[in-house]
């Protein structure tokens, strides 16, 4: 099976930077996407896709939590450790 999902959000979102200047400014970075989106951890799906959130931030997020710098919901946490193991995009 194969798909590519088609965004229903139509505003323009910024690029995520691929190297922030600290972690938490990261992740204040895709918390506004999920704000302005209306879908929470809806950051991820960008980043699966590529053209807003690069690969590189998921990394940076999860090994931020793995070192209780930032938490992340446990269901989140598990979606991207799981990612991590296994990288796959769209």
């Amino acid at each position: 099976m194969s798909f590519v999902p088609v965004w229903t959000f139509r505003a323009r979102l910024a690029e995520v930077a691929r190297r922030p200047s600290s972690v938490h400014a990261l992740y204040g970075k895709l918390e506004t996407i999920d704000r302005r989106t209306g879908v929470p951890f809806g950051w991820y799906f960008w980043m699966l896709h590529g053209n807003r959130v690069h690969d590189a931030a998921g990394r940076a997020i999860l090994e931020a939590a793995e070192a209780g710098k930032i938490v992340l919901p446990e269901h989140d946490y598990m979606t991207l450790k799981s990612w991590y193991e296994r990288p796959y995009g769209f």
